[in-house]
């Protein structure tokens, strides 16, 4: 399984699998850059409202354009360097910034012209002043607590795939370890610490940590090269988590019918996996319940 405006909480990621184009103009002068200051690098967005208003709130760095193709990716017209600067505050409906990201690389936003009620659904990024070689140091450990943190404090949760067994805790990562094939998440607000972080972190590698918010799901990917890691955010709506897994030809018409099925094969698959895994042992959080979706997903 693969990933109505709302007013209560920030969105959005980079949707890989759909195809557009977006002219965009020159990077920011020389001369434009040696006039901002840090306070001038802030991009704000409240979540669903619309590309047109993502680019005027945010003129200076992004131009007008236009597109052939109805799914825009919208990216700030700013070299490596300037970019890194870029503080993103992501708002909520009543202007209030609930989580903060410093220091990117690659921002792009999402927006799909047949569902304008949906406005910009989706948002990716990567973090990259980590200063580390390897996941399971330090510097990456305090870069991941810094999101956590935020997190935490605006009352985001874990979120499983509804055909995912509930394991929580420290065995969610040992069934990950020990169960070949193991089919089921991590729990991110497991890695406290710095001794979790040491002991558990190589696990980030293969598998990436999922959050969610009302609509809005946040996957966290690490990405470790031969030089650094980086941390690559991805914020998406439910619209897009769900609706983009049907057919094209048929989504309009049938997603109502397409994901009910879907969440009474998955609500099985899901019995199955836990039935397997108590009998091995491990614990099941049934007070762990997925959001409705539904309640989400009036986008017409």
């Amino acid at each position: 399984m693969s990933s109505d405006k709302i007013i209560q909480v920030l969105a959005i990621t980079l949707i890989f699998s759909l195809t557009a184009c977006n002219s965009s103009s020159e990077t920011m002068s020389k001369q434009e850059e040696m006039k901002m200051n840090e306070s001038d690098y802030i991009i704000s967005v409240v979540v669903g409202d619309s590309r047109e208003n993502l680019i005027s709130n945010n003129a200076k760095f992004f131009s007008q354009y236009s597109s052939g193709a109805s799914v825009s990716f919208i990216r700030p017209n700013l070299d490596t360097k300037q970019e890194s600067k870029l503080k993103l505050n992501l708002k909520d409906g009543y202007d209030h910034t609930v989580l903060v990201f410093n220091h990117l690389e690659n921002l792009v936003f999402v927006s799909d012209a047949n569902y304008p009620k949906q406005g910009v659904t989706d948002i990716g990024f990567d973090i990259s002043n980590i200063e580390s070689k390897k996941i399971n140091e330090k510097s990456s450990y305090l870069a991941y607590e810094g999101i956590v943190k935020q997190l935490n404090k605006n009352g985001w949760k874990v979120f499983y795939f509804e055909s995912e067994p509930r394991i929580f805790g420290k065995e969610s990562f040992e069934a990950n370890n020990k169960i070949p094939n193991y089919l089921g998440s991590l729990d991110g607000f497991y890695l406290d610490s710095e001794e979790k972080w040491e002991k558990y972190s190589s696990d980030l590698k293969r598998q990436p940590l999922r959050f969610y918010k009302n609509n809005v799901i946040l996957t966290i990917n690490f990405r470790e090269s031969i030089d650094d890691v980086k941390i690559h955010l991805d914020f998406v709506t439910f619209f897009s988590h769900y609706f983009y897994q049907y057919d094209e030809k048929i989504r309009d018409k049938d997603w109502n019918t397409l994901l009910s099925n879907d969440l009474n094969k998955w609500k099985i698959e899901r019995d199955r996996s836990e039935n397997k895994m108590q009998k091995l042992g491990y614990s099941i959080n049934k007070d762990y319940q997925n959001p409705n979706v539904f309640k989400f997903l009036n986008f017409h």
